[in-house]
């Protein structure tokens, strides 16, 4: 274990039983139909809890944010070469019609199922697929994927979480990314802030209600901002929800609002000086505790070639069964696992500012 991370390899049983599921969930008559692999998924590994039940209890202690782990890396490479190779990395995102789940996804979210959680996503990703492809396109349709540059420290779908715990919000208890292709080993970097590190009036501003959270440009921000206000740090356990991937363009407001930029300036040094790596080898799937866990992404070493072999992930958000009916409110169709944002942004709108307590 690296402080908190812990990488897992899977026993041959475990491994067996997770090929074993990719076999009847890879069916053709699941192809272009991922919303169905992903149940059909979740549901077997659920079933086959006396086989996968180490694996599923390590992600149920990350859904429920217990325990000193927060990024849990699972090594699931050995079980590559019983598949065919990974196809080329595409330079497009594809339409749900055409969206295809690798053996890697299948593993992912049989794992989720044997934890007991739920797997979802949102109409306003990528082109509407669940599992959300992250990878450089000729269109610069996802500009966190397709730049050089660094993706800046952030908590999943933090715009989305305005509330004063995770009952009223629908952003996820983890967020996943399963490792198709990264040939020049750029890493994702992981944070579990530690507020007790932070001086007493640092956290008591952090905790309230009077930041601007703006949606990234790959969140297609000019349609998905929450207008209104928050803290980056909430809840009994002084859980977290920050993004900065459009810091610069929020810094005059910061200088101006009375003592906000050094608060933002130690807890940004706090992240940087505290920052570990998760492997994100080929093969690996990387469950990271949204709750605690920031994570970001150095620059690339290099530029996207778009010949079939630039760096490609797949996302995932997850949370534990319990909230589903929860963020069921805001599908068009619950069967398809997507939140629709127009549905999900005048509720979050309508939310009340807690009494303020500091």
């Amino acid at each position: 274990m690296n402080s908190f991370i812990e990488r897992v390899v899977p026993t041959d049983l475990e491994l067996d039983t997770l090929c074993g599921i990719v076999d009847e969930v890879s069916a053709p008559r699941l192809r272009g139909r991922e919303h169905e692999a992903i149940a059909e998924a979740e549901r077997q590994g659920s079933a086959a809890i006396d086989s996968l039940g180490r694996l599923g209890q390590k992600l149920a202690e990350l859904i429920a944010h217990r325990g000193p782990v927060g990024v849990i890396e699972i090594d699931l490479g050995k079980a590559l070469p019983r598949y065919e190779p990974i196809p080329p990395t595409p330079t497009e995102l594809d339409s749900p019609a055409e969206h295809v789940l690798f053996p890697l996804d299948v593993m992912r979210c049989a794992i989720i199922g044997a934890a007991g959680g739920y797997s979802y996503g949102y109409s306003g990703q990528g082109n509407s697929n669940v599992c959300d492809d992250l990878m450089p396109t000729n269109k610069n349709l996802r500009p966190g994927a397709s730049t050089r540059f660094a993706v800046n420290w952030h908590t999943e779908d933090a715009p989305y979480n305005r509330g004063p715990d995770n009952r009223l919000h629908t952003t996820c208890d983890v967020i996943s990314f399963a490792y198709l292709r990264n040939p020049s080993a750029d890493m994702t970097r992981v944070n579990k802030p530690d507020p007790a590190s932070l001086r007493p009036e640092t956290l008591e501003a952090l905790k309230k209600y009077q930041f601007k959270l703006l949606t990234s440009y790959y969140q297609k921000a000019a349609s998905s901002n929450v207008d209104t206000s928050t803290s980056f740090v909430y809840g009994p356990d002084d859980w977290i929800r920050f993004s900065f991937a459009r810091i610069s363009e929020q810094m005059d407001d910061y200088r101006t609002r009375g003592n906000l930029l050094p608060v933002i300036e130690e807890l940004m040094g706090g992240l940087e000086s505290n920052s570990r790596q998760v492997s994100s080898c080929p093969g690996d799937i990387a469950f990271i505790d949204n709750m605690r866990v920031a994570h970001a992404r150095a620059p690339l070493k290099n530029p996207a070639k778009f010949d079939g072999s630039d760096r490609w992930l797949r996302r995932l958000g997850v949370v534990a069964g319990s909230r589903r009916p929860f963020l069921e409110r805001f599908m068009k169709d619950p069967a398809r696992r997507l939140v629709n944002n127009e549905q999900l942004l005048p509720y979050l709108q309508s939310l009340p500012i807690p009494h303020q307590t500091v």
